[in-house]
């Protein structure tokens, strides 16, 4: 599929990167992104007040 635009013509957000992300996170740890997130940044952290999308 070719480009929409040319490169620094204008800007388009894409959610790609964070589906392969979350799959990599699954496949790598074994269970899903929301929990690792929840145990390996908001907890340490101590973030007792931050939610997310699972």
């Amino acid at each position: 599929m070719p480009a929409s635009f040319e490169p620094d013509a204008v800007y388009g957000y894409s959610n790609t990167n964070y589906l392969l992300l979350r799959r990599l996170i699954k496949n790598v740890v074994g269970y899903s992104d929301h929990q690792y997130i929840k145990e390996e940044i908001w907890r340490p952290l101590g973030l007792k007040n931050t939610f997310g999308s699972p």
